[in-house]
């Protein structure tokens, strides 16, 4: 494969097409591939995905272990392509509690509740739920949300959430990458998000793990009146 010195696959390896900087239009097509997505691009197609790579990949996004994401970003650059769902906005409140001197856990607490709004196909939905952090409420929030319209998506669950801080000497204003797993107990795919904002990273990578889903396993249905 292209930049390799020597065959993978005589050394027992299996060469993986790596999404990168140096990733030319026909590895996109190629990594497409690899992950079994059944799309076909053109080479004006490929170009324009590539392009869009290297966008996220200058703001901190890698897709090497983030298939999912790779194949919804490519799924978004094409023509006709409506995402299941669209983020109005959201709030995010943090609170402390104080917790009464009797109880055996910490004295204070940190609590968090998120508002969100999305449009889910013609439909508004507006919900609040809480967490115990940003990301957990947010999460929650958006689950809340979605399940009035996809109630199949309910086994689906975060396995894995980590956070990176990609340019340390930036200080506070450093950019980080969230690389977040999902699991519906059949089904395991993995979504990355970055940014200066870690809530924002962290939405980026859940609103691609839970569009993927329903991409490829959910079915809308109607709320119940």
């Amino acid at each position: 494969g292209s930049y390799t010195h020597v065959d993978p696959m005589r050394v027992g390896n299996t060469e993986r097409v790596l999404v990168s900087e140096l990733s030319g239009r026909r590895n996109v097509s190629q990594k497409l591939l690899e992950q079994g997505t059944d799309l076909q691009l053109n080479d004006e197609q490929a170009a324009r995905a590539l392009e869009r790579v290297k966008e996220r990949e200058a703001k901190g996004a890698a897709f090497e272990s983030a298939e999912a994401s790779f194949e919804l970003l490519v799924r978004r650059t094409l023509e006709g392509y409506q995402a299941p769902f669209r983020l109005e906005d959201f709030l995010i409140v943090e609170r402390r509690r104080h917790a009464d001197e009797a109880d055996l856990r910490s004295q204070s607490e940190m609590m968090a509740e998120a508002m969100v709004k999305l449009r889910i196909g013609e439909q508004m939905v507006q919900v609040a739920a809480d967490g115990n952090g940003p990301v957990s409420a947010l999460d929650a929030a958006v689950r809340k949300a979605l399940l009035q319209v996809f109630p199949a998506m309910s086994p689906v669950h975060l396995v894995d959430y980590k956070v990176r801080i990609i340019n340390s000497q930036a200080g506070s204003d450093a950019a980080v990458r969230t690389l977040i797993e999902t699991s519906d107990g059949i089904h395991r795919w993995r979504t990355v998000g970055a940014s200066t904002d870690v809530i924002e990273a962290s939405w980026l990578a859940l609103q691609d793990a839970y569009e993927y889903w329903i991409l490829h396993w959910g079915k809308a249905e109607a709320p119940a009146s």
